[in-house]
């Protein structure tokens, strides 16, 4: 969103759109089921999971937020006035809160810069909608070996290359694909053993 922006223009949307950045730290929440949908967040650094907790504790990994991604404009130009879900952050992050009320008033005072975060917002909504039919593909495969093969694959055309670092540690990893985290390793280990991958912590070589 703002990679390209000149000093000035950053400041000049940090009035417009009241922007607070806020620091948190690994595991800390930034949303908590139930919060008003009324911001978009943009993550200067770090990452985001979007999780839900069941009654018991128990934790679905939804998706990820990367570093310069956008989370909360689906919610917040929705009928949902309140998060179905939360977020946590995934390591030590800057968060930046961005005023939906203020965006849309600077339709009128600021127009070219409301045109720039229109189509933001529409790119990190459809980028949202595909990583969501991928996420799909690859919880819904039969056996627990063809979801790990489904995710790191896509990590890998993600990537371009065979050898890559994925976003999630091991227990992230067997939240998102809902499976249990000790079952994952003995597979991911035995697929280690048979020549089909190299791994070590959240680096990957597929061969």
């Amino acid at each position: 969103m703002f990679a390209n922006s000149t000093e000035t223009e950053w400041k000049d949307a940090q009035s417009a759109w009241g922007i607070e950045c806020v620091r948190l730290e690994k595991d800390a929440y930034l949303i908590h089921e139930g919060d008003v949908a009324d911001c978009i967040f943009w993550v200067r650094s770090g990452s985001l999971l979007v999780v839900v907790d069941d009654y018991w504790g128990r934790r679905s990994v939804l998706n990820t937020v990367g570093s310069d991604g956008l989370f909360g404009a689906a919610y917040a130009f929705s009928d949902s006035k309140t998060y179905p879900l939360s977020v946590v952050a995934a390591e030590d992050s800057v968060v930046c809160r961005i005023s939906v009320e203020r965006l849309l008033a600077s339709k009128e005072t600021n127009p070219t810069l409301y045109v720039n975060m229109m189509y933001g917002l529409l790119r990190a909504i459809s980028n949202r909608s595909v990583a969501l039919i991928h996420t799909i593909e690859q919880i819904k495969q039969p056996t627990l070996r063809d979801k790990i093969i489904a995710y790191l694959t896509y990590q890998s055309r993600q990537a371009k290359s065979n050898e890559f670092r994925i976003p999630l540690t091991r227990q992230q990893l067997a939240d998102y694909l809902a499976v249990d985290r000790a079952a994952l390793s003995r597979e991911i280990s035995r697929m280690q053993a048979e020549g089909l991958l190299w791994t070590k912590g959240r680096e990957f070589r597929l061969l």
